[in-house]
């Protein structure tokens, strides 16, 4: 049974407005296998959800990118509640 998606989404917060799903799921695909990626516009940022098929996955690609750029732009990724 895998993981409850609770271990396996990150929150990302800090993306530029012209992201889009298919170009996090590009950039991110490194970490492992990516079951699902939802963004919610908030005013000229982004937020995105990024679940992971496995924790393992979502905790790799947490560390790695968390504090890294993407479009120019400072992330904050961490676990989401």
């Amino acid at each position: 049974m895998p993981a409850p998606a609770k271990t396996r989404t990150l929150y990302v917060g800090g993306l530029p407005a012209s992201a889009s799903s298919d170009a996090l799921r590009e950039a991110w695909a490194r970490f492992g296998v990516i079951d699902d990626v939802r963004l919610i516009p908030r005013r000229e940022l982004v937020i995105a959800y990024v679940t992971f098929a496995d924790e393992a996955a979502a905790n790799g690609a947490r560390r790695a990118l968390d504090g890294s750029t993407f479009a120019g732009h400072r992330l904050r990724v961490e676990f989401a509640i």
